[in-house]
């Protein structure tokens, strides 16, 4: 069964505080395409349980092609929970399967978004893009940062 790609979308513009954010300001989590356990409890917003399912994918997972799905997942997730620390750590692995690796930089530019480090996601975008033209989310995410980018130094000038 082909499933369709599933995004979650966070609002990661003002962190921690009150605001009004419009979708321009949002950028999207990719979970990966293969079907994994706990996949679709993170889909849903269950990120305690979701983690908690991946994590024991992740201990029967015996290559690489089973263990990526189960970490770019897993860095959604504790994205999404607002662990980001763990988030990149799983990015991070997810990258070194080699498999998956343009929904791990799109994932991981989203961690560096929300640590507000600019340079290091419009750098995994670009990297994302890069393996994968055709992805929507990942070049919705790279128009709403180079837009971001451009408006910050425009006002900064």
């Amino acid at each position: 069964m082909k499933k369709t790609l599933q995004t979650i979308a966070l609002l990661v513009a003002g962190l921690g505080m009150t605001t009004t954010v419009t979708a321009s300001e949002m950028l999207e989590l990719t979970t990966a395409q293969r079907e994994v356990l706990g996949t679709r409890e993170v889909e849903s917003g269950d990120f305690a349980l979701g983690i908690a399912k991946l994590e024991r994918a992740l201990g029967h997972a015996n290559n690489k092609f089973s263990r990526s799905p189960a970490l770019v997942n897993l860095c959604v997730a504790h994205a999404a929970a607002g662990d980001l620390e763990r988030a990149s750590d799983y990015c991070n692995a997810a990258l070194e399967t080699g498999v998956d690796a343009a929904l791990a930089y799109n994932n991981r530019a989203v961690v560096n978004y929300m640590r507000g480090d600019m340079t290091a996601c419009l750098q995994d975008l670009e990297r994302a893009a890069e393996l994968k033209r055709s992805h929507r989310v990942i070049q919705r995410n790279l128009e709403r940062v180079r837009g971001k980018v451009v408006t910050t130094v425009a006002s900064n000038q």
